[in-house]
């Protein structure tokens, strides 16, 4: 890897916009030397996965995006890992050898892969001879000297299992599309983050009206005193109850200690911020850089310069965002 170890820039789910991804990078002091986007004073970028699939009649740069990540890597100017997208579109290509496919074609999977496979129509054949053999060999995580990446939970157990491997190994691809194997508990964790059960006969519903009993918790929050589907929803949510969670199944998240590296994960498409509201990181030292890039939100960045006991929001930079 190119250029100063300990200087990153952290850049959350882009979701195939380009054109917030172009302007940020350009913004961070990036430009194209005829080979890949480089950092005259050798930094490094750091992407957090969710490349792919973008959202309703948004821009649609997905392929601009995927051969900018890809370019910057090959060229030692990036890492890139893996985000529940990527995996998804990995195992919807992936026959299952019964007739069908890891991920099944229902109308579902299809409609959340629609704007990558439309950003390949003019070029048939690319997915299956350059992108997916690229995907696959994205690492699950990165545990760097001064900070650690994930794309949504850094649970050490999982990580164990995830750990040295990617989805170029078959193995592990086949047995993370099978329920209740240590591969799919693992990646489920890893890259789509841990849930909770809403007490008693309480349930939300998802953004398509469906009902759910489970929330996205607030993994890092195990010692909350009095933990309740509000406090421990995350995003958070001012209309779930304060009815009281079962605290053995809290005390069973991961969580991360205040002693730990800092932590920069994505996936959690949280509200983006208005011009005038404070940013506000999860924990002094773990920071969630998915602020809803897809839609309206604005694409984040972290400048990471050197090692750092605490995050400091002051060090994160936005562009494309209607409020930015």
């Amino acid at each position: 890897m190119g250029g100063s170890h300990s200087r990153y820039d952290i850049i959350g789910d882009i979701h195939g916009r380009w054109d917030k991804l172009e302007p940020l990078l350009a913004k961070l002091g990036y430009h194209h030397d005829g080979h890949c986007h480089m950092h005259e004073q050798g930094r490094t970028v750091v992407f957090l996965g969710d490349l792919i699939d973008p959202r309703g009649d948004y821009p649609n740069g997905t392929r601009e995006v995927l051969s900018c990540v890809r370019d910057m890597v090959a060229g030692g100017q990036a890492h890139c890992i893996l985000g529940n997208h990527e995996y998804n579109f990995v195992a919807y290509h992936t026959p299952d050898e019964q007739g069908g496919y890891l991920r099944p074609h229902s109308d579902k999977n299809k409609d959340m892969h629609w704007g990558t496979l439309e950003a390949f129509e003019d070029h048939p054949g690319e997915i299956e001879e350059a992108w997916l053999p690229w995907i696959k060999n994205l690492p699950f995580f990165l545990d760097l000297p001064n900070l650690r990446v994930v794309h949504a939970c850094w649970h050490t157990g999982h990580l164990d299992v995830l750990a040295g491997k990617t989805l170029a190994d078959e193995h592990l691809l086949r047995e993370s599309s099978r329920k209740d194997t240590a591969e799919f508990h693992a990646v489920e964790a890893v890259l789509k983050g841990v849930e909770l059960p809403m007490p008693g006969e309480e349930y939300l519903k998802d953004h398509a009206g469906n009902k759910r009993t489970e929330f996205r918790a607030r993994w890092w929050g195990r010692g909350e005193a009095q933990p309740t589907p509000r406090n421990m929803v995350f995003p958070p949510r001012d209309d779930f109850s304060e009815t009281p969670l079962d605290v053995v199944r809290v005390c069973a998240l991961p969580g991360y200690e205040k002693s730990e590296k800092p932590l920069f994960i994505g996936h959690y498409y949280k509200p983006h911020q208005l011009g005038h509201s404070p940013i506000e990181l999860e924990a002094p030292n773990l920071c969630c850089l998915d602020f809803s890039a897809a839609e309206n939100g604005a694409l984040a960045a972290y400048r990471f310069d050197g090692p750092q006991d605490e995050i400091d929001v002051g060090c994160v930079v936005f562009a494309g965002g209607n409020d930015h």
